[in-house]
């Protein structure tokens, strides 16, 4: 079976919201065994990573890397781009594609925690195949300013349960207790 040639475009190597993101998504990706990824790294300067899948560099002088997108999607030419960055920076990973390789689609990875939709937002999210974004605010804003829109999917943060772990409910109580908080909500790192 043939795998699916895959241009990753977001944070890499970096502890940020769409670094962990990166982070927990490509390594699983990789494992399914139908994905050859490249990635282009927003923020990865080029330092050794344990990635089993080549990245691109980033500079100071592209620090997005809209610059070099271009040249690395020409180069890789990959069946699908997956972008996972804000909008007012996707719009010119979208209108690259455009020009350079029209026809391979892109599914786009987002955030909104704003109150409105300008227009080159919304161009960014016309230009994709597969919109996603990962909040019910933001699926309801994009609604609301593109209600034309054909498809837009919601796609929530999870918690990776290897990591974090429910305590067992004596033990709860106990923290509960000791900090006075019985009819509290308590989340912690014990």
């Amino acid at each position: 079976m043939k795998k699916v040639k895959l241009l990753y475009y977001g944070d890499l190597n970096r502890k940020t919201g769409f670094g962990q993101i990166s982070h927990n998504i490509l390594p699983k990706l990789h494992e399914t065994g139908k994905v050859d990824i490249s990635v282009l790294g927003v923020n990865y300067r080029g330092e050794k990573t344990d990635y089993p899948f080549h990245a691109y560099p980033v500079d100071s002088s592209d620090l997005y890397g809209t610059k070099v997108f271009p040249q690395i999607l020409y180069q890789e030419k990959p069946d699908i781009i997956f972008a996972l960055q804000d909008l007012f920076i996707l719009i010119d990973i979208v209108r690259a594609r455009n020009q350079f390789a029209p026809q391979t689609p892109i599914l786009g990875y987002f955030p909104i925690d704003g109150n409105s939709l300008p227009d080159l937002w919304r161009e960014a999210i016309r230009g994709m195949a597969i919109p996603v974004c990962y909040s019910e605010y933001a699926r309801e804003l994009v609604m609301r300013h593109m209600s034309d829109l054909k498809r837009l999917e919601l796609i929530s943060h999870g918690v990776d349960c290897d990591t974090f772990k429910i305590l067992p409910r004596e033990v709860r109580e106990k923290k509960r207790a000791q900090l006075g908080w019985n009819n509290k909500f308590l989340v912690g790192i014990f």
